[in-house]
């Protein structure tokens, strides 16, 4: 159900925006009442707009999609996802003590040699499987960082150690069997199957924006989980949540991919738009057109200045020199002072 619901989320990223924006968009002019023709400028960068927000909207719900899968949705011991603390009723930073309280005041509850409801008896089964897995150091361990996977590895151990009675189970079993498994699955199991398609949608051209943001997201998130994978002590990689650490891996894997998807998809509209080679050469021959107008009509406004003059031609332009050197000589310092010089002795 998990996997059915992230692969048409995936899907829905690449139709849903575009299906989303066309019609706002066209509810937008209707309701305005100023459409704009396609094609146009304004409309692109209308549509541009509506686009990012609707991509924005899509994230956070893809977020929010990823986050109710992780905690309430999945696989567990009694059919519902409700997680092994969540059957004790403890919270997952519980001590070794209080998860031995909690198992006791439920059996006091829900044992069945005290209740004979047909419902009571799969309670049971649920708080008693949850404590075993709790009460072991080892298995704690594991779930707490990788989840019902640690259970899968268990009953393998468990086989080996029957096929091999003279091991024992804590050494076929360890915390650092959970470790290098932990990362080994994590590493050759995801991120190296990411990185490789990361690489492959670049080659082809597909991924061209933002190419390098996701090398370095992809290389965080798995530091990220190796730092989670090893600590001996859990860490709250989303804080303010409460989620159990392979819950936050669970959901930082899940968020990757909107991530990702949402960077190809937003990243092309906050580039400013290509323009077409057939455009550019349209407005270059407009421009070149323009300017052989313009340098033509100033020659023909220069033929209509001396047109009333046709005979005088000579004269006017020896008028425009000496009008050019007086205008030369009068804006000269020292031509000026001496004139001023002139004009007082004339007064006096």
């Amino acid at each position: 159900m998990t996997s059915s619901k992230g692969t048409l989320s995936v899907i829905g990223w690449f139709f849903i925006p575009d299906v989303v924006t066309s019609l706002v968009q066209n509810i937008y002019y209707k309701v305005t009442g100023k459409p704009v023709l396609r094609g146009h400028a304004q409309f692109q960068q209308h549509r541009r707009v509506i686009y990012i927000g609707v991509i924005a909207i899509y994230l956070i719900y893809s977020v929010v999609d990823a986050y109710w899968s992780v905690v309430y949705e999945g696989n567990a011991l009694d059919g519902a996802y409700r997680g092994l603390y969540t059957v004790l009723g403890v919270d997952h930073r519980a001590s070794s003590q209080q998860i031995k309280s909690a198992y006791r005041r439920l059996s006091v509850r829900f044992h069945p040699d005290k209740v004979t409801a047909a419902t009571s008896h799969d309670t049971w089964l649920a708080i008693k499987s949850s404590y075993e897995v709790l009460s072991d150091p080892v298995l704690r361990f594991g779930y707490d960082r990788l989840g019902y996977n640690v259970l899968a590895w268990k009953l393998a151990a468990l086989k080996n150690s029957q096929s091999f009675s003279s091991i024992p189970l804590d050494e076929v079993f360890t915390m650092t069997d959970i470790v290098r498994r932990g990362l080994k699955e994590s590493l050759y199991g995801y991120y190296l199957v990411t990185f490789v398609s990361i690489l492959f949608l670049n080659l082809i051209g597909y991924a061209r924006h933002a190419r390098y943001w996701r090398y370095y997201i992809l290389l965080a998130a798995f530091m990220a989980e190796v730092t989670i994978i090893t600590r001996s002590t859990p860490i709250d990689l989303f804080p303010g949540l409460d989620l159990i650490p392979f819950q936050a891996i669970a959901l930082m894997r899940r968020l990757l991919v909107s991530v990702f998807i949402g960077l190809n998809q937003i990243a092309p509209q906050l580039q400013p738009p290509e323009l077409n080679e057939t455009i550019v050469h349209s407005l270059l021959d407009q421009i070149i057109n323009l300017s052989t107008h313009l340098k033509q009509e100033r020659a023909n406004s220069l033929v209509f200045e001396y047109a009333p003059f046709p005979d005088e031609r000579d004269a006017i332009k020896k008028r425009i020199v000496e009008q050019l050197l007086e205008h030369e000589l009068r804006c000269d310092p020292e031509v000026a002072d001496a004139m001023a010089q002139a004009a007082a002795k004339v007064r006096k």
